[in-house]
């Protein structure tokens, strides 16, 4: 829908709710059994540290298990872009933390020569990481693209950013610490179960953008993949700072998401600067 004045769309948009019908998948998990589907799907184990060095005999074991649920940014200002399209040029503006990136991903969306596409870096709601930013780009170019040359804004409402932005991926880390007579650490074994950290625009093979996956010629998201060490995704500080005897870290990667989940962070910079 392309109007005159935000109230028209909006009012144009709540019509075309009440008439939408949806389909739900049927194996969705509940919050309540979040971790324990994540456990129970195949995923790809790797060892990222390990260090096998003497173990002296423990007197004492101990182990723990730790949950985090999938988590919205829920940002109170919710995402939005501007896109013009003129004499086969499409300029976007948008307050993505990723111009290349998504200039690549909405170029390959519409079929455009990433030439003939500009991503232009403007002021906007932000948020700790991946929000809605990147996908109301390409929502945008769509309706500039039908749009005769005008430049159209678009803005998503409040339960747009919250219903079809990316979670934080729900994480499952189990620890085992053996502890010698003195209490040192002799051994530590951590292991972390958790989707990607990572789906933001600019995959290899596939286009992370919302509307994209809903065109009438669908694309794929990329794979879900981890970036390496030390950035790391979900095994990021899983490594410990300490040097112990032996260490085995062991990152078990989901690829297969029942949300869509990408980078989420806490604003552990600022608190540091604050305490120092």
């Amino acid at each position: 829908v392309v109007a005159q004045r935000e109230e028209q769309a909006i009012a144009a948009r709540e019509a075309l709710a009440r008439a939408a019908k949806w389909r739900v998948p049927a194996a969705m998990p509940t919050p309540a059994t979040a971790h324990d589907y994540l456990k129970s799907r195949a995923g790809n184990t790797e060892v990222v540290h390990q260090v096998d060095g003497p173990m002296g005999q423990a007197a004492k074991t101990v182990s723990a298990t730790y949950r985090k649920p999938y988590l919205a940014h829920a940002s109170i200002g919710p995402s939005a872009a501007v896109a013009q399209m003129t004499d086969g040029s499409l300029t976007v503006w948008s307050h993505t933390q990723g111009p290349y990136p998504l200039r690549g991903d909405i170029a390959k969306a519409l079929g455009m020569p990433p030439d003939r596409v500009r991503v232009l870096h403007a002021q906007g709601s932000g948020c700790y990481g991946h929000n809605g930013a990147d996908d109301v780009g390409l929502d945008a170019a769509l309706l500039a693209r039908a749009s005769g040359g005008r430049p159209v804004k678009l803005q998503w409402m409040r339960d747009d950013e919250f219903g079809w932005e990316p979670f934080g991926s729900a994480m499952t880390m189990s620890a085992q610490a053996s502890l010698s007579a003195d209490g040192t650490i002799a051994d530590w074994s951590y292991d972390v179960w958790s989707c990607t950290h990572n789906m933001r625009p600019g995959g290899a093979d596939g286009i992370n953008l919302l509307a994209a996956w809903h065109m009438e010629n669908a694309a794929k998201p990329a794979s879900p993949r981890e970036l390496p060490l030390p950035a790391g995704g979900g095994d990021r500080n899983a490594v410990p700072g300490y040097d112990f005897a032996r260490v085995k870290i062991v990152d078990h990667l989901i690829p297969d998401m029942p949300l869509r989940v990408s980078a989420l962070r806490t604003r552990s910079e600022e608190h540091t600067s604050e305490l120092q």
